[in-house]
């Protein structure tokens, strides 16, 4: 029972996370469609993998699906990170402005 409340209190670490920067980096008018979207693949994955997780323990070994469902949750948030990593989002970005060198206005004419 501890590693399952251990799972359960991390195995959902990154969604806050993946929401408020979907929501950060994605146009205020298409925030709802990216929600929606974001939130059908999670629940197609939920309802997909019970099935096949039955039959690789069926014909492959028990503890095929738990290593493999690690592994990929592993390889999921490096390539988020690795992807996202230098994205920034529009309230973090910095906005640079041109400015006249203080040089520039001392500089005599001629």
């Amino acid at each position: 029972m501890v590693f399952h409340f251990a799972w359960e209190s991390l195995v959902e670490m990154d969604v806050p996370t993946r929401q408020s920067y979907v929501m950060a980096v994605v146009q205020p008018g298409e925030r709802t469609f990216s929600s929606g979207v974001t939130d059908l693949a999670r629940s197609v994955s939920r309802s997909i993998t019970p099935a096949l997780a039955g039959y690789v323990m069926q014909h492959v070994a028990l503890a095929t699906p738990l290593f493999s469902g690690g592994g990929i949750k592993i390889a999921y948030d490096l390539l988020l990170y690795s992807a996202f990593r230098r994205l920034k989002p529009p309230e973090e970005q910095v906005r640079r402005t041109i400015r006249a060198s203080p040089m520039d206005s001392t500089r005599p004419s001629g």
